[in-house]
């Protein structure tokens, strides 16, 4: 599955509707996490022992720590 497929499918639904997920429960917005997290971890073939940080800057998922 290719990158945009993926950001098409799970980013772009999960952006679209933002405004919804403002104050949604933790154990829901967990949930949401993990699917991103996996997401990432396809797009850049890794491990889930490997660091998710990195990835999720890149794909200007998390804001960067020096922004």
């Amino acid at each position: 599955m290719s990158y945009t497929v993926m950001v098409a499918l799970v980013h772009s639904r999960l952006d679209y509707g933002n405004g919804v997920l403002v104050g949604l429960r933790a154990y829901l917005t967990r949930r949401l996490w993990s699917v991103l997290n996996a997401v990432a971890r396809l797009i850049y073939r890794l491990r889930t022992r490997d660091h998710i940080s990195d990835a999720l800057i890149n794909l200007h998922w998390l804001q960067d720590a020096g922004s």
